[in-house]
């Protein structure tokens, strides 16, 4: 038996290209980026409508517009630049910027090229309008460091025509203060920002779309690291989704989140839906 040397290789660094190491060094990444790819589902969806009226009715206040009592229809996509899904959102969707008058989101791209999230909507802006006008609001998602978006300053760098944030607060809420209000472990306050007023959302960590998220990536990551057949899986709560997923183990990621997203329970009014999935991505599999 030939020993191999791996002399001036790090053990560290050889941990890092398996699986598991690869996902460890990716996992805060992926906690923030993929953030916001649950929020468009989440906010489109009869359990995120609280939150999305909310945000919707305190932005319609400020520009003193009825948005829920006018829009049609609605979506929730990826908008960053960040992302070959929030690049194609460019290229496919140039709403008016609600607030901005005959501003268009293509007018003013390299000014909001990295804006994470935008709610795209139908509105009727007066009762004669034959046809409804496409809108467009966009907001900042922060999944590491919610508490950020409550900063003035943090909104100085991001421009204009952002209107809303949504965040998440990593550790146990504290007092609730003057200028806050709650929604179900969801803390909702308006901030000064130089440029005009943010709304901000943020998620406590106990909100169950917190820990049900934290689950999830824990889970994932398990499965890159032991295998879908790993016996620890049958003590998982979702049991029938994770077993859509290990069924899927050696699909290509695309099938698998298509038919993930068949199990949301859409919100009526969204039609207009989210970012396709991108169809080339490889599967799980190492």
């Amino acid at each position: 038996m030939v020993r191999q040397k791996c002399s001036g290789i790090r053990r560290s660094y050889l941990v890092s290209l398996a699986g598991e190491g690869y996902f460890s060094l990716i996992k805060d990444q992926f906690r923030n980026f993929g953030l916001q790819n649950l929020l468009c589902h989440y906010l489109m969806s009869y359990e995120g409508r609280e939150v999305l009226n909310t945000i919707l009715i305190n932005l319609s206040d400020y520009r003193n517009v009825d948005i829920l009592a006018n829009m049609s229809q609605f979506g929730v996509f990826i908008s960053c630049r960040d992302f070959r899904s929030g690049t194609n959102f460019a290229v496919e969707h140039n709403p008016y910027l609600l607030g901005h008058e005959n501003v268009f989101y293509n007018s003013v791209y390299n000014s909001l090229k990295f804006a994470d999230l935008c709610i795209l909507f139908r509105m009727r802006t007066n009762p004669n309008q034959e046809s409804a006008t496409l809108f467009g609001i966009l907001g900042e998602v922060e999944g590491n460091n919610g508490q950020d978006l409550k900063r003035p300053a943090f909104w100085g760098r991001k421009g204009l025509y952002l209107s809303f944030g949504i965040g998440v607060n990593p550790k146990p809420k504290g007092e609730k203060r003057s200028n806050q209000f709650q929604l179900n472990d969801c803390t909702c306050q308006w901030v000064n920002a130089a440029d005009g007023y943010k709304f901000v959302a943020i998620f406590e960590s106990e909100h169950h779309l917190v820990t049900d998220y934290l689950d999830a990536i824990g889970t994932i990551e398990h499965l890159n690291k032991f295998g879908p057949n790993h016996p620890f899986l049958t003590h998982y709560p979702a049991r029938h989704i994770l077993n859509i997923v290990r069924d899927g183990w050696d699909k290509s990621v695309d099938i698998l989140i298509t038919e993930l997203r068949r199990y949301l329970a859409p919100n009526e009014l969204a039609s207009l839906g989210t970012n396709p999935v991108i169809p080339f991505i490889p599967s799980f599999k190492h």
